[in-house]
């Protein structure tokens, strides 16, 4: 219940900010939202997938994780810090990260708040906490790669890698066409897409030490299970929803600078996810989210790019909609079952 309690707090804000269709209130709202969910995941006990390999971790130490992950862990831990005041810790630098990019690039950060919520918020800031604060450091660096920073972008890119290796990937982020791509656009895009493939399959195969035991960890993960065909199916129509969302609703959209270089960023995300799930499933996951997540910034900006407010409210409806469908996922798991550091069993 505690996440459709949350969720029904974020469409309230999501549809007041398509009300008033004003960025300031928008931000404003936004703060309230960023607090409830660094204490919706600070406070957690005992929830998400990967709940027990973290604590131990922060418990006992261990080896073959990211410096900068384990530079906060240790600092926590050597000091004697509840486990929860450091998971409030990680997740006020995570989501402050994320507030900033979405107030910069979402124009109404309600909305883009809501999408992340209900997927890779609960992906990542509950369970994936490293690559959490990782997709939020490259998210950050984005604006860098707007405004053609290559230096700012790149110390971004490389302070996120020390999170999460992944992170790296985000680096093409600067090279992808920032206006409408042309024919060797996509010649380009479908060479580099069959080509990471292969690599990862020569990665996995002549890779050693720590990182090949990485590699071979998150692909190992998901491959046997009889569903991977039907899960990559409705992975697939998930990710296309919100291009066709663009084709009815976009129009105006699509008039404003720079719209162009978030649906590019966005797409390069979804051939990664075509072109790597069905070698890992986790791996095509978490290679895709660094640009994927850029749905919630394109959404947030086609409600505002759309001034009629029918048109406004059809959007933040369906959104809303499917927001509560991926809510319902995430309720289903045992591993989500929701217990706060108050023993409260929701």
């Amino acid at each position: 219940m505690i996440y459709y309690i949350v969720c029904g707090i974020l469409i309230l804000f999501t549809i007041a900010d398509g009300l008033k269709h004003s960025p300031k209130s928008s931000q404003f709202t936004s703060v309230f939202t960023a607090v409830i969910l660094i204490l919706f995941a600070g406070l957690r006990y005992e929830t998400g997938t990967d709940w027990f390999s973290y604590t131990d971790f922060y418990k006992y130490g261990g080896e073959n994780i990211e410096p900068g992950y384990m530079l906060f862990n240790d600092l926590f831990r050597k000091s004697n810090i509840h486990y929860n005041l450091f998971l409030i810790f990680i997740n006020t630098v995570s989501l402050s990260l994320v507030f900033f990019a979405f107030r910069k690039h979402a124009k109404l950060v309600g909305i883009a708040f809501l999408l992340y919520f209900c997927e890779l918020y609960l992906y990542f800031n509950f369970s994936g906490m490293r690559q959490g604060l990782a997709i939020s450091i490259t998210l950050f660096s984005f604006t860098y790669a707007i405004d053609r920073k290559f230096l700012n972008f790149t110390i971004c890119i490389l302070i996120a890698s020390t999170f999460h290796i992944t992170s790296l990937i985000f680096f093409l982020a600067y090279f992808i066409p920032k206006g409408r791509m042309k024919l060797y656009h996509y010649v380009l895009l479908a060479i580099f897409f069959l080509s990471i493939s292969s690599a990862i399959y020569a990665l996995l195969n002549f890779v050693s030490g720590s990182l090949g035991d990485k590699l071979k960890f998150y692909a190992e993960l998901d491959t046997h299970s009889e569903n991977i065909q039907s899960l990559f199916v409705v992975g697939i129509i998930k990710r296309s929803l919100i291009l066709l969302v663009l084709l009815i609703f976009g129009k105006p959209f699509f008039k404003v600078e720079n719209n162009i270089y978030y649906v590019n960023i966005y797409l390069f995300g979804f051939g990664i996810y075509l072109s790597t799930y069905l070698i890992s499933p986790d791996m095509g996951v978490r290679l895709g989210s660094y640009f994927l997540i850029f749905d919630t910034i394109i959404v947030g900006r086609l409600v505002f790019a759309n001034y009629e407010i029918l048109r406004r409210i059809s959007i933040i409806c369906l959104f809303s909609i499917i927001a509560l469908y991926k809510i319902y996922t995430y309720v289903n798991m045992d591993t989500y079952k929701y217990h706060s550091i108050f023993k409260l069993n929701e």
